[in-house]
């Protein structure tokens, strides 16, 4: 059933007048909007898109054909909370360009470890993570060594999913 004025026992006029704002309802409105802008700013939080392929399929990068994946990210965290396969939001630096991009945590302090790369231990010592990319063409633990905790901007809490195959607007 199609919703009409005439249907609600009113005239076209006085619709349009019930579904006009008040100004109480704007008011609420930039309330409810002050509210979550305070909420981001105390808990710190850090939303991006993704725009590096390195974490697909698990994260998609923005492309020309579609839009990437929102990126959301806590930078108050405890080191000793982040366990194997969280998703951690990590410095990189490749060829003297620094940025921010998502890796996944792949062995934690107290880990075994071993690798071509200083320092060389047998296990993971405190302070340090072994970081993964999905894919194979991503910086990661491979080619960097372990990532201090230094390094390490924020953990992961939610990844919001594009729409693929739309352009952006």
């Amino acid at each position: 059933m199609t919703v009409h004025a005439s249907n609600l026992g009113l005239r076209p006029r006085e619709a349009l007048r019930s579904t006009a704002f008040s100004p109480k309802l704007l008011g609420s409105s930039i309330c409810c909007g002050a509210v979550l802008v305070a909420a981001l700013l105390l808990w710190d939080v850090r939303v991006f898109e993704m725009r590096s392929p390195s974490m697909e399929p698990l994260i998609y990068a923005k492309s020309r054909e579609s839009r990437g994946d929102i990126i959301i990210a806590s930078r108050l965290y405890v080191q000793e909370a982040i366990r194997i396969n969280d998703l951690v939001l990590v410095k990189v630096s490749l060829n003297g360009v620094v940025s921010l991009t998502v890796r996944r945590v792949v062995g934690c302090p107290g880990s075994p470890y071993s690798s071509s790369l200083p320092p060389y231990v047998n296990q993971i010592p405190k302070g340090y993570f072994c970081l993964a990319a999905e894919s194979a063409n991503g910086l990661d633990s491979r080619q960097h060594g372990l990532f201090a905790v230094g390094e390490i901007r924020g953990k992961v809490v939610h990844v919001i999913r594009a729409r693929r195959g739309l352009p952006d607007r």
